[in-house]
């Protein structure tokens, strides 16, 4: 292999490790979007949650009166 070809091989190894880098990025940014919607999913299902026992509740309070 003459050096021409190692400086094609090491700069086409270099160009695709850069690819590889920036896919890992956007996967890591991925997460983490997903996690922060399933974070506030998860508030929004607590306020649901919460609303329909107030509305058992008081449901079973309107069946005694």
């Amino acid at each position: 292999m003459t050096i021409e070809q190692q400086q094609a091989a090491t700069s086409e190894i270099a160009s695709n490790v850069t690819v590889a880098a920036r896919g890992t990025q956007e996967v890591s940014e991925t997460i983490a979007s997903v996690g922060q919607e399933t974070a506030q999913a998860g508030s929004a299902v607590e306020v649901v949650v919460t609303a329909a026992q107030r509305m058992t509740g008081q449901s079973g309070e309107l069946k005694h009166t």
